[in-house]
């Protein structure tokens, strides 16, 4: 007979503390298998995709011999379809068990059709200390000591309980990222990195070709991250990592400091990611579609005061000549204004493309 454990949860993303508790409940009962659910929805959370969080499990069950996935969504607006399913994955040759958090054990009886689930089900509660409930001997106790995790700091950034490729896949994915730049810029500034990213990915439907729309959506959404950075924060980027930079104008600043912040803060490591923010200002010579894309949606927002959908449209029509276009007609501005360009990657981008 083969003792299985349900553990059933959001796992948005999973972490550290899910996996020490399901390693625990199969120790504590000599388990032979644990099954992580994935709920589809919540009527208290808003949730990353569910297929994304599918996947962060499967990176994680794929490591442990004792682990799998149940492939059974516990759907909150179909609880008596998703109990039959559960049901008929059980066999009466087998011991089951539903692992659940001490926060939810005041409430089992408030559970749907939890006379049933008695029937068929043991349960394990993971107790994160001292409780002030009454021990119930129907329940197993998990005396769980268990590191302070918190998935909502996960989600702002923090990933020091993350499994690895957990983490990569985050990153790569850009899950939580518009979570994690509002505590950077400003909701004015927000809004227009918002702008840049939409009009990003609508030049993308109609150039994929050598592009990732992950990385679209990320390079855009970071481009501006350190144009509100603070001042003596930027300075000390600035002379450190680059020096020679440091006699351009301020306002190229944020393009520097925002690829360093983009590796340091967000973990990002796609060199094509860290240009395309890098240029989006000066632009430079022979850059990635990636880096054009960003260039031009930033240049381009609908947002700024100027009728730019002209050159939206030649952009949506053909992205390399709509690049040149548009830094044709950024060189014309400054010459017009008399406004110096004379850095070193504007003037590589001039010769590269308008010769």
């Amino acid at each position: 007979m083969a003792k299985i454990i349900l553990f059933y949860g959001s796992f948005d993303p999973i972490h550290a503390g899910h996996l020490k508790i399901a390693k625990n409940s199969l120790n504590l009962i000599k388990g032979d298998k644990l099954y992580f659910g994935l709920n589809k929805n919540s009527n208290s959370k808003n949730l990353a995709p569910f297929l994304k969080r599918k996947r962060m499990v499967e990176l994680v069950v794929k490591k442990e011999k004792k682990f799998g996935i149940l492939d059974i969504k516990f759907d909150y607006n179909n609880l008596e379809e998703t109990y039959d399913k559960i049901l008929s994955f059980c066999n009466k040759d087998d011991e089951y068990y539903i692992l659940i958090g001490e926060d939810q054990i005041l409430n089992l009886n408030k559970w749907y059709k939890f006379n049933m689930l008695k029937k068929h089900f043991k349960f394990i509660v993971a107790r994160r200390g001292n409780s002030d409930y009454d021990i119930n001997s129907d329940y197993i106790y998990l005396d769980n000591k268990v590191c302070n995790i918190s998935s909502s700091e996960i989600k702002k950034g923090k990933y020091t309980h993350l499994d690895k490729d957990v983490k990569k896949y985050i990153i790569n994915n850009n899950l939580y990222l518009t979570k994690q730049i509002k505590k950077y810029i400003s909701s004015k500034r927000y809004k227009h990195v918002v702008s840049v990213k939409n009009l990003a990915l609508k030049i993308y439907k109609n150039n994929k070709d050598g592009l990732d729309r992950n990385k679209v959506i990320t390079a855009s959404l970071l481009h501006d991250i350190a144009k509100e950075y603070p001042k003596n924060k930027t300075m000390m980027i600035m002379n450190k990592y680059y020096p020679s930079k440091v006699n351009e104008n301020e306002s190229l600043y944020h393009q520097y400091v925002g690829e360093y912040l983009a590796r340091k803060k967000f973990g990002i490591e796609d060199t094509e990611i860290l240009e395309a923010i890098k240029y989006h200002t000066t632009a430079n010579a022979n850059m990635s579609k990636l880096a054009k894309l960003v260039y031009v949606s930033d240049k381009l927002d609908p947002l700024r005061s100027y009728d730019s959908s002209a050159m939206i449209n030649a952009c949506i029509n053909n992205l390399d000549k709509g690049f040149i276009e548009v830094l044709k007609e950024n060189i014309d501005y400054l010459n017009t204004k008399h406004i110096p360009y004379r850095n070193e990657y504007t003037i590589n981008a001039v010769k590269y493309y308008l010769k």
